[in-house]
């Protein structure tokens, strides 16, 4: 009895210490788990004058990139972009005698989408490097222009207004996308990413231009133009530099 019981103490001695022999020490998380929502940023500068800034799409224009993992080394990636202006212009000049005043504006405003599809390689616990295909869509609004001039002197004042309306266009192309990251901290990644691939552009379209004379004296006239200027480009593109990313995953 003294025996078995010596016996079963020694291999519940033994057992214990190939247990903690084998056994690693659970560390913190670095790389993407499935379900993890994450953002991306871009770096611009040097050391002493690094910014952020948001990432730009295959076309050059800026998004807001977000990233969902449904796999652990699968994600889906979403940029979305809005841009536009609306500029005026104030001008007061002379001829002559005569005061010439000048008011113009124009507005337009775009719409970017890109959704991309990433497959991710390795096991390592920081290094993450990636391949990834893409669309890009670009939905570019029509450009309003409109100005009024009105010219004064002794005798009166004449008045030209412009209206202008122009169609804005669309790009669309596939590209892929290389790239890797280092994980700095749990989640949070630096990385560097290239893309090449095709774009269509097709900029333009319907005008409608509608301009009214009012003279000094007598009726006014009104002068319509209306027609159709469209430009086609189909580029095979490549980002001139690598793009230098800031990624954090939630």
């Amino acid at each position: 009895m003294k025996n078995f019981r010596k016996y079963f103490l020694i291999c519940v001695l033994l057992l214990s210490i190939s247990i903690s022999g084998f056994a690693q020490p659970i560390g913190p998380v670095y790389k993407a788990e499935q379900g993890d929502f994450g953002i991306g940023l871009k770096v611009n500068g040097l050391i002493n004058a690094i910014s952020v800034s948001p990432q730009t799409d295959f076309g050059g224009n800026n998004i807001f990139n977000f990233r969902y993992f449904w796999k652990e080394q699968t994600a889906f990636r979403l940029g979305l972009g809005i841009d536009g202006f609306k500029s005026a212009i104030t001008r007061v000049d002379s001829i002559g005698n005569a005061k010439v005043d000048y008011d113009s504006s124009s507005t337009s405003f775009n719409f970017y989408l890109n959704p991309e599809f990433e497959k991710h390689f390795l096991s390592n616990k920081r290094l993450d490097p990636f391949f990834a295909v893409g669309i890009t869509l670009g939905l570019l609004g029509k450009n309003q222009q409109k100005s009024t001039r009105i010219t004064s002197d002794t005798t009166g004042s004449a008045r030209r207004e412009y209206d202008g309306t122009f169609a804005g266009g669309v790009k669309y192309g596939v590209y892929t996308n290389w790239g890797v990251n280092y994980f700095l901290a749990p989640k949070l990644a630096l990385g560097v990413e290239y893309r090449f691939g095709l774009i269509n552009e097709k900029i333009g379209g319907d005008y409608n231009i509608v301009t009214i004379d009012t003279p000094i004296s007598g009726q006014s006239s009104i002068k319509r133009s209306i027609g159709s200027i469209q430009t086609t480009n189909l580029n095979f593109a490549m980002t001139s530099n690598a793009i230098i990313t800031l990624s954090y995953l939630f």
